[in-house]
């Protein structure tokens, strides 16, 4: 069984992922982890030295990588939706959970990140907000199942998860 985590930037994917990827017993695939490590560079030097256009590329080749593997939890970044080939690859895999949150709660988990550079603003806020208005019907139209990550801490939330999947 293979989950993918979607969903804002700060919303948990990466946390909540680690904590799947515990208590099911089972590998995590964080996608913008594995391509730093791929090609030696973090994502804001990838944004920098290439480009927004290459990194989407880059995502979906790791996305399509991380379709060979068997049993993991595989933690998408959040613009995974930007691209029609992600979004087609994902709407064809049975466990797409969206982690949903506010932009406040987003902006409060983000402030003070150097690692997001679509953040790099005077006003990362109204980014966040604009991101999410662009991005959330795509989130929705893929999602298999919905949780807001807002509403519980990332404890609670991964176990309500994993509570599902042990049913």
């Amino acid at each position: 069984m293979k989950i993918f985590l979607i969903g804002p930037m700060g919303s948990g994917k990466s946390k909540i992922g680690k904590i799947l990827s515990s208590e099911l017993n089972k590998d995590l695939f964080d996608l913008d982890k594995e391509i730093e490590k791929g090609l030696n560079l973090s994502i804001n030097e990838i944004f920098k030295l290439k480009g927004e256009a290459y990194f989407r590329g880059i995502e979906t080749k790791y996305l399509k990588k991380s379709l060979e593997l068997k049993d993991c939890i595989v933690s998408t970044g959040g613009g995974i939706v930007e691209s029609e080939e992600n979004l087609n690859i994902l709407k064809n895999e049975k466990y797409v959970i969206f982690l949903n949150s506010k932009v406040d709660s987003q902006f409060k988990n983000t402030k003070g990140s150097d690692k997001r550079p679509l953040l790099n603003s005077s006003n990362p806020k109204e980014i966040l907000q604009k991101l999410y208005d662009k991005r959330i019907n795509k989130y929705k139209k893929i999602a298999k199942m919905e949780f807001f990550s807002d509403s519980m801490s990332n404890e609670e939330l991964a176990n309500k998860i994993v509570s599902i999947f042990n049913e």
